[in-house]
């Protein structure tokens, strides 16, 4: 908790979602979460940390009823209340522990911060928890219903590799140890399978074999982290 001073005023911004009251007692009051995101809070299946900041001029509340999400903060967890001297701004720092998802489906926890002072009330963000790992290449496509379902799709040249000679590859983060890439064909060979580091972009380029035949193959390609597999399906074209 830091006394009001020239940063503070840098931090209004993020008090967007708030309300202020400039009466004749120039009083200042806010609440919002920082950063402030339009989709709110989103992670991944095998991700089981996450934080934001609460920024606010009063004091305020927090009951967190999740079975598969906790809320740390200040030596507190689920029921926090933070205490605001008039005058400060205060951030503090909210901890999500995450179980991995292993439903199949998006899950999504409302984070309700209950100012104490009235004219605010309650400010929200939502915690978003996908049922696939974070796949950057190739992209997916969403599928439709509740289960919020992406399909993952890789084509490649019967050749094996592009015009370019370089090698087809797939791009994710995994966010837990132990993380495996393993392919269901001989003919195609991911470059590394193991020992990714969590937190960390990797690029994994793929060894294919040219197809011999005039027909399309198909294999797939599963990540495995924290329990949960996401499966990438690879397309390669046949020889023309």
């Amino acid at each position: 908790m830091r006394q009001l001073k020239t940063w503070a005023v840098a931090c209004l911004a993020a008090l967007a979602l708030a309300a202020c009251d400039n009466d004749s007692t120039n009083e200042q009051h806010g609440t919002s979460f920082y950063p402030i995101t339009v989709g709110g809070i989103e992670t991944f299946a095998d991700q089981t940390v996450d934080s934001v900041r609460v920024m606010s001029f009063d004091s305020w509340t927090l009951k967190n009823t999740s079975d598969w999400c906790s809320v740390r903060a200040e030596g507190q967890e689920n029921n926090i209340s933070v205490k605001v001297p008039e005058g400060y701004i205060s951030s503090t720092r909210l901890d999500f522990r995450l179980q991995p998802n292993t439903t199949g489906k998006l899950r999504s926890n409302r984070i309700d911060v209950v100012s104490s002072y009235a004219k605010i009330g309650t400010v929200s963000t939502v915690l978003t928890q996908y049922p696939h790992h974070n796949i950057t290449s190739p992209s997916g496509q969403y599928g439709t219903g509740d289960e919020y379902s992406r399909t993952f799709t890789l084509n490649v040249p019967a050749e094996g590799v592009n015009s370019y000679g370089s090698k087809p590859y797939v791009k994710f983060t995994v966010y837990a140890e132990g993380a495996t890439l393993t392919a269901s064909e001989e003919w195609i060979v991911p470059d590394k399978t193991a020992d990714f580091t969590p937190n960390q972009q990797q690029l994994v380029d793929l060894t294919v074999a040219p197809n011999p035949t005039a027909e399309k193959r198909e294999a797939t390609l599963s990540l495995t982290s924290a329990g949960v597999t996401t499966v990438i399906r690879v397309t390669q074209e046949g020889t023309k």
